[in-house]
C-alpha cells in the first residue's frame, strides 16, 4: 500500500468550486480484496458550503463543488433537450 507522507499537500488548492481547508483523518476501505486508505479533507464551496471529500474525488477530477451546480446543470440540459425537440 502506498503511504502519503505529507496530508497537508493539498490544503490550500481549489478544484473546481472546491477549497481545501483543511485535513479531517482517514479511514480503512475494503475494495476488491485489499485496504485501502482513504484520505478525507474539509473543503468549503464558492456557494458557502462546508464539505468532508475524500482526496482522491478531489484530485481525481470526480468532484468539483458541494453539489450546488447539479441542479443548475440538469435544468440546462432538460431546456437544451425541450429547445431541439420543439416542433
Amino acid at each position: 500500500m502506498r503511504r502519503i507522507e505529507n496530508t497537508n499537500d493539498i490544503v490550500g488548492n481549489t478544484y473546481g468550486k472546491l477549497k481545501v481547508i483543511k485535513y479531517l483523518g482517514c479511514y480503512a476501505e475494503f475494495t476488491a480484496g485489499r485496504d485501502r486508505m482513504r484520505h478525507v479533507y474539509l473543503c468549503k464551496c464558492d456557494c458557502g458550503k462546508l464539505k468532508a471529500i475524500r482526496r482522491d474525488s478531489l484530485i481525481g477530477d470526480r468532484t468539483n463543488s458541494c453539489g450546488c451546480t447539479n441542479g443548475k446543470q440538469s435544468m440546462g440540459r432538460a431546456e437544451k433537450w425541450r429547445l431541439s425537440h420543439e416542433v
